[in-house]
């Protein structure tokens, strides 16, 4: 399933970097993100319960980065995963960050639910608001997986 968000930050660009890339100044605002271990080689190792009592492990190499980009892609885990984070600048106080996320479960049950139900993208869309949340200093520690689509769907007309 490939993801594109963009969004944007009200910080500088520096800022926005150095925020985003301490992942564990945050991680306890973050939805079913149970361990996120970073390495000073470029490698993340990273434990995720995700909706519909799915759950996730996986780790990320960086592949590529100059100054506002980063790539990187899955070694191993329940999760193939490649993609590229682009920071721009907007104005001093303003960073537009494009995220581009290709991935693929090697649980067959996950990806035609997520096919159907927009799984990953429901859960990518919650982390992102909770870390501009976060960011913005409005969010508060979560306690556990909140219910991503309490409230989504719409019952069928009969």
């Amino acid at each position: 399933m490939m993801l594109h968000k963009i969004f944007h930050m009200n910080q500088s660009l520096e800022e926005t970097k150095r925020r985003l890339a301490n992942v564990s100044s945050y991680r306890h605002h973050l939805d079913g993100v149970q361990q996120a271990d970073f390495s000073d080689e470029g490698t993340s190792t990273w434990k995720l319960a995700l909706p519909l009592g799915f759950r996730a492990e996986f780790t990320l190499n960086e592949v590529a980065a100059d100054a506002n980009t980063v790539a990187f892609k899955s070694l191993d885990g329940d999760l193939e995963i490649a993609g590229v984070i682009t920071f721009h600048k907007i104005k001093n106080n303003l960073t537009e960050i494009d995220l581009t996320v290709n991935y693929e479960s090697k649980s067959v049950v996950f990806n035609v639910l997520d096919r159907m139900l927009s799984v990953g993208d429901h859960f990518v869309l919650n982390q992102l608001r909770r870390v501009r949340a976060h960011f913005e200093g409005i969010a508060a520690p979560v306690s556990g997986l909140a219910e991503v689509y309490h409230g989504q769907f719409k019952p069928m007309a009969a």
